[in-house]
């Protein structure tokens, strides 16, 4: 996108700590939008075109009467944790009146718009971050301008435009919703209304509650889960750069795919790539005649999220004849369950349902630890989103052998810590204990929002 002719960007800068703050002006000279900026040192320039070296850029938005560089913090030190500090800008982005106005949004693009013409920033990984009035902003900014925007998380408050798509998981971006039980009274029915008037949307979703989150975003649990999340994400309608196809050109045809033999720096070329776009091709890669290739092909998943028809074709590695293949294949599926991809979901229930009677038991105990890795921050908060998963452990609770089990229990156990169930006891030992379990997962379950059929309103 072009600046408009009429706005400068201010040269100056004030420091902020290790932040810098800067004016969009209008012709006259009058400050439009200012904004706070926090870049690696010796931050390539836009010139540098090798996706190796490019940023990221995160935005953040703060909440109304806050100071533009409030919510920065919480990113920049989940950045450190995460050992990403080098590879991402961090942009503050305030308002000038109490809400981000329609005229907030025009400035913000030409935000990113500065951004890409003073550093090496990938137009593929820009993402959004926000709280309160900061939130509607990072998800409403999000989803007007999936042309920008590659995904959206958002604290404390919700958001209000909520535009359809043929499919909106292949078109828009992406949304991290979190709440926190101790918020602002009001905030905790309207973010939950937000959420219920959303899903029939279809958006890709994730949603999170917390006890005793206050409504602050320096919130490591979710930080950590939220950004690892949208990291993993890239721009889904954005064509590919010159040299990201190249880094592609190894898995360019299913021929190729098959025969490769793959270095660490292929795969690492195709998870920087990542997204639909690497999705698209890398099915083939998964059914590489060389063992270890199609095991790091399928490891990459963990870090890129390909999107459900890659996952759909790595789904079908389940039934490779290789343990090795199979066991990666189990723990891709576990990180993809926890980014709320539903054909992983559907992939580790019914591998690891009794009704599967070819599979170790081991492996069945791997793919159940799959489906614990998206109930982590949900087991024992109010809230439970990922019901089907809930669901089908509580099933196996009931499973012949002891070792699944002990699997569910370990998993399910933070949700009714005195539980008196005890997985070594027979059938008839198990019922009482199993039947305080159902009554639970009921509970949780009236608490999801129900997606009506299609036909009957669901997007009104």
């Amino acid at each position: 996108m072009r600046i408009s002719a009429s706005l400068l960007l201010l040269a100056t800068a004030t420091a902020v700590g290790a932040m810098e703050e800067m004016d969009i002006k209008d012709a006259s000279g009058a400050a439009v939008l200012h904004y706070a900026v926090e870049a690696p040192k010796n931050a390539p320039g836009a010139d540098v075109t090798d996706p190796a070296k490019q940023l990221g850029l995160i935005l953040s938005y703060h909440e109304h009467d806050s100071k533009v560089d409030a919510e920065m913090p919480p990113v920049i030190k989940t950045l450190a944790r995460l050992g990403l500090s080098d590879h991402y800008v961090v942009i503050g982005v305030h308002h000038v009146e109490h809400r981000y106005s329609d005229a907030d949004r025009v400035h913000t693009a030409e935000v990113i718009a500065w951004a890409r013409k003073t550093y090496a920033i990938n137009p593929r990984r820009v993402y959004d971050y926000g709280k309160g009035e900061g939130a509607t902003m990072s998800a409403e900014f999000a989803l007007a301008h999936p042309e920008l925007i590659a995904s959206a998380i958002t604290y404390s408050w919700g958001f209000f435009a909520m535009p359809d798509a043929k499919n909106p998981v292949t078109e828009l971006p992406g949304i991290y919703m979190v709440i926190g039980m101790a918020d602002t009274p009001t905030h905790i029915p309207m973010v939950r209304s937000t959420y219920a008037k959303a899903k029939p949307h279809n958006y890709q979703l994730i949603y999170r509650e917390f006890d005793k989150l206050n409504g602050s975003t320096d919130h490591p649990p979710s930080n950590d889960e939220a950004l690892t999340w949208a990291l993993a994400t890239r721009n889904k309608v954005l064509p590919l750069a010159p040299k990201e196809l190249a880094l592609l050109k190894p898995i360019a045809s299913a021929s190729a795919a098959h025969a490769l033999v793959a270095t660490p720096e292929v795969i690492d070329g195709i998870v920087l790539v990542g997204g639909l776009q690497a999705g698209s091709l890398i099915g083939p890669l998964f059914d590489a005649k060389d063992e270890a290739t199609r095991i790091a092909a399928i490891a990459s998943a963990q870090r890129t999220y390909y999107g459900e028809d890659a996952l759909t074709a790595l789904a079908k590695k389940l039934k490779d004849p290789s343990a090795a293949v199979r066991k990666a294949a189990l723990a891709a599926l576990g990180v993809n369950a926890r980014w709320r991809s539903a054909v992983a979901h559907e992939a580790l229930i019914q591998f690891a349902a009794a009704t599967n009677k070819k599979a170790a038991v081991d492996e069945r105990v791997l793919a159940m630890a799959g489906m614990g890795l998206p109930l982590t921050l949900q087991l024992g908060s109010p809230h439970v989103q990922d019901i089907d998963l809930a669901k089908a452990l509580v099933a196996l609770l009931n499973d012949d052998s002891v070792e699944v089990r002990t699997q569910a229990f370990a998993i399910l156990k933070p949700a009714l810590p005195d539980s008196p169930y005890k997985p070594e006891d027979d059938k008839a030992a198990r019922a009482s204990a199993l039947a305080a379990w159902n009554t639970w997962l009921v509970d949780v379950a009236a608490k999801e929002p129900q997606v009506p059929p299609a036909g009957a309103g669901a997007k009104k």
